[in-house]
């Protein structure tokens, strides 16, 4: 069937498409032109007057970034993956170290970087940020003073060792004859800086 166009003073032309046609736009004066792409089809661009063309992957697909107008481009890493830090617009990026394993110290962005010892491991001292260094002895240890945090160090004789002085911070001397031995005298000092055998 022809199909022709109105023209001035009653004449008509032939159209070079029939008007409406499906998969085509409509231009003025009834005519139409052959879009590139169905308009609307699944995983394409709406463009102009009607036209759509190939977005490089379908709109919203798994593991992809939702860009402009309905497309989408692939991330480096799918975002939100285990052990993976979330970044901008969706992506992610490796971390050195997943975030938050055991004996490891809890950095920006939900890294993590590994400590020199494990927090808070037995003997061990508590340092910054978790971290924890190595005591000289083991806190507490017996026959050693505690220091600080957490530190000892040993006394020259264990404390309160049999026949011994105490001294200062647990700490005991040997006397130049042990104490209370047989056949010898105790000698005390008194207030006034005066001593007597006893």
């Amino acid at each position: 069937m022809q199909v022709l166009r109105q023209g001035a003073q009653g004449t008509c032309k032939e159209a070079r498409v029939p008007a409406r046609r499906p998969g085509y736009l409509q231009e003025d004066q009834g005519t139409c032109k052959e879009a590139r792409v169905p308009a609307r089809s699944p995983g394409y661009l709406q463009g102009g007057q009607g036209t759509c063309k190939e977005a490089r992957v379908p709109a919203r697909s798994p593991g992809y970034l939702q860009g402009g107008q309905g497309t989408c481009k692939k991330t480096r890493v799918p975002a939100r993956r285990p052990g993976y830090l979330q970044g901008a617009q969706g992506t992610c990026k490796e971390p050195r170290v997943p975030a938050r394993r055991p004996g490891y110290l809890q950095g920006g962005q939900g890294t993590c970087k590994k400590t020199r010892v494990p927090a808070r491991r037995p003997g061990y001292l508590q340092g910054a940020q978790g971290t924890c260094k190595e005591a000289r002895v083991p806190a507490r240890s017996p026959g050693y003073l505690q220091g600080g945090q957490g530190t000892c160090k040993k006394t020259r004789v264990p404390a309160r060792r049999p026949g011994y002085l105490q001294g200062a911070q647990g700490t005991c001397k040997e006397p130049r004859v042990p104490a209370r031995r047989p056949g010898y005298l105790q000698w005390s000092f008194g207030a006034d800086g005066s001593g007597h055998f006893w």
